[in-house]
C-alpha cells in the first residue's frame, strides 16, 4: 500500500490550504470578476495563492500590507 502524502500534491501550497484554493478556482473562473490578493510581505497564504493564480493564468492584483524592507527587497516583495 503507497499513501501519498498531501505535501507531494503540489509544490505551492499543501493539505488544507491547497484544497481550499483549488475549490475557489472554478468560481474564479467562470465569475470573470477582477481578483485582488491582499496580505502581509512575508504571508504564506499571499505566495500560494498568487503561483496558484499565475499557474492557473488568473490575472489579479497584488497588494502587499506594509513598507518594503531596505536595501533588497525579500519575502513577497522580491515575489
Amino acid at each position: 500500500v503507497y499513501v501519498k502524502r498531501e505535501d507531494e500534491l503540489g509544490s505551492i501550497a499543501t493539505g488544507l490550504k491547497l484544497r481550499k484554493y483549488l475549490s475557489l478556482i472554478p468560481f474564479l473562473q467562470a465569475s470573470k470578476l477582477p481578483l485582488a490578493v491582499v496580505g502581509g510581505a512575508s504571508s504564506n497564504h499571499v505566495l500560494a495563492l498568487s503561483l496558484l493564480l499565475n499557474e492557473k493564468k488568473l490575472p489579479y492584483t497584488l497588494f502587499l500590507i506594509g513598507s518594503p524592507p531596505k536595501g533588497s527587497l525579500q519575502g513577497n516583495y522580491f515575489f
